[in-house]
């Protein structure tokens, strides 16, 4: 498994530089701007490889997880379902686009092989050129997003695990079980909150639903 993730890094710096190549030798920037990025290639490639994509773990246990809407481990549990159920519809949509991708790159590099001599061929063989890089560089961010997709789906597994180790008697198999008590934490605590900011708003719609569940 190490071996592939390594061949896999590799390939990304690879298509990292040649990215920072393309731009420079397309034309498309000044000398002085070719020289800012040539001097800084390492830091952007760099960047590029490290860049937040999606969630830090604080983010999804402090940010997502909120005392306030998930009051109790019950609910933490359930909303962790959900969002590791969307990342892996995400990645299972995002495997058919990386066949998808695949296929027209080698369908482009069979129109390559096809394109015949005339007066045009120069121009043909660089637009094909032109959208076989486009396709190569989707398929690399692709595979940044599905890595990252799979490191989000494993934290939300163990927090998951984590709830069932805090409420060992927690019931994973029917979601409605908790949810009256759970709202109920929830909506008394948006109270509490709309009382101390004077929240007209958030009083009103969180003592409605109060009243409603009584």
């Amino acid at each position: 498994m190490q071996d592939v993730e390594e061949l896999m890094m590799s390939d990304l710096i690879n298509y990292t530089n040649l990215g920072i190549g393309k731009i420079i030798n397309s034309n498309l920037i000044d000398e002085n701007d070719i020289q800012i990025l040539s001097k800084n290639a390492n830091a952007l490639a760099h960047i590029y490889l490290s860049k937040q994509i999606y969630r830090t773990e604080t983010e999804m246990r402090y940010s997502v997880l909120n005392t306030v809407k998930f009051p109790n481990v019950d609910a933490r549990y359930w909303q962790s379902v959900r969002e590791c159920d969307l990342f892996f519809k995400h990645l299972l949509q995002d495997s058919i686009t990386f066949e998808e991708l695949e296929a027209k790159l080698e369908l482009k590099h069979i129109e390559l092989c096809d394109i015949k001599e005339s007066k045009k061929k120069n121009a043909y063989v660089r637009l094909k050129n032109c959208e076989i890089k486009r396709l190569q560089f989707e398929v690399i961010d692709l595979k940044l997003h599905a890595k990252d997709r799979v490191r989000e789906i494993k934290l939300w597994l163990k927090i998951m695990e984590e709830c069932i180790k805090d409420k060992p008697k927690l019931n994973i198999h029917n979601v409605d079980e908790h949810q009256l008590e759970s709202y109920r934490l929830r909506f008394e605590q948006e109270v509490k909150i709309a009382l101390a900011s004077n929240n007209e708003s958030l009083y009103k719609s969180a003592s409605m639903h109060l009243e409603g569940m009584k």
